[in-house]
Parts: C-alpha cells; sequence; structure tokens
C-alpha cells in the first residue's frame, strides 16, 4: 500500500537540476522561469530568496517519482534535456492575493512607447 504525504494549502514547487550544456545547473520554478547557474550555491541562494524551502525527504522523493513517470509517458523521451533532477523546493501560495487580483478589472489602458499603462476600476491604482 502507497502511503502518500498530504500538505495543507496551496504551494508552488521550484526544482534545480543538473547536467545541462549552458551552464552545470537549472532552476525551474513558477510560470515556467528557468535560470542556468555554473555553481549549486548559486542556484540555491537564488531559489531560497525567493522564498522556497526544501521539501521533507518523503514529499521530495514523491514528486520526484511524479516528474520521472511524467517524463517516461512521452514517447520517444522529452524533447529537450530535462537534466538529472537534484531538488525539489516550495513554497506556500498567497490565496488572498490571488483573489485580489482576480477582483481587479481594468476599465482603461494605454500603450505609450514599450510600455502599457492601466487602471483598475476597483481602486483606480495603475497596474
Amino acid at each position: 500500500m502507497e502511503q502518500r504525504m498530504h500538505r495543507s494549502g496551496v504551494i508552488n514547487i521550484a526544482t534545480i537540476s543538473a547536467g545541462f550544456e549552458k551552464s552545470d545547473f537549472l532552476v525551474r520554478e513558477e510560470k515556467g522561469h528557468r535560470v542556468f547557474f555554473d555553481f549549486f550555491e548559486e542556484a540555491f541562494n537564488y531559489i531560497a530568496n525567493k522564498g522556497y524551502s526544501r521539501m521533507p525527504d518523503e514529499e521530495e522523493s514523491e514528486w520526484i517519482q511524479l516528474m520521472k513517470k511524467a517524463h517516461l509517458s512521452i514517447k520517444g523521451g522529452t524533447r529537450y534535456n530535462s537534466g538529472t533532477l537534484l531538488i525539489v523546493l516550495s513554497r506556500p501560495v498567497d490565496l488572498s492575493q490571488i483573489n485580489e487580483n482576480r477582483n481587479k478589472k481594468v476599465v482603461e489602458a494605454c500603450i505609450e512607447g514599450n510600455s502599457i499603462t492601466a487602471e483598475n476600476e476597483s481602486d483606480h491604482k495603475l497596474v
């Protein structure tokens, strides 16, 4: 029987992987952001300063198994080098911030040069 760890609340995960031509270490985080580093310490400090922390061993192991299963499900393998997954980190998601942003409606937007300015209906603040 398989035992699974359950964390309360919503989380974002980030990973640090190794084995790339461009650089030795890769941090993958939310919204598909990828940042390469030459040293593991730089990669870890970068993601730790964004509020991520290492998962407990059991939970991290579960995520690693899930990602391996996902990669193996692609016929012929993944299109890109996924490297060797070293660690999985997480941070809680602030749902109040997400809900606050969802409730804002943009009523006016203006493109000036290379920037876009928009005003919210609810608080008339620029976004």
